[in-house]
């Protein structure tokens, strides 16, 4: 079996390994399609119903991340949950997506 990402979440994970950023060593959750490609990587905050960050993009070969959270690397090793602003956006994001 072999799964793929492409676009903008295979560029942020390229990008991601070259930091010393906390959230590089956080277990998150990655989300794929049924043809096994990336579209989402959720990172997990202290609430496990709300996530601290939800990385995305509209389809697999989008160059744009659409980020809900904080945008910028998180920095911790215990991230807060994102905002209830955030929380809303993600929801209706993926009510329509």
């Amino acid at each position: 079996m072999r799964v793929e990402a492409h676009g903008a979440l295979a560029k942020y994970i390229s990008e991601i390994e070259m930091t010393d950023a906390e959230e590089r060593y956080i277990r998150s959750d990655w989300y794929y399609d049924s043809n096994l490609f990336l579209y989402r990587i959720e990172v997990p905050s202290g609430n496990q119903h709300i996530p601290a960050k939800v990385i995305t993009q509209a389809d697999f070969l989008s160059d744009e991340l659409t980020i809900f959270g904080p945008q910028e690397y998180i920095e911790t090793d215990e991230p807060e949950n994102m905002s209830p602003e955030q929380l809303a956006a993600w929801c209706e994001y993926r009510f329509n997506h």
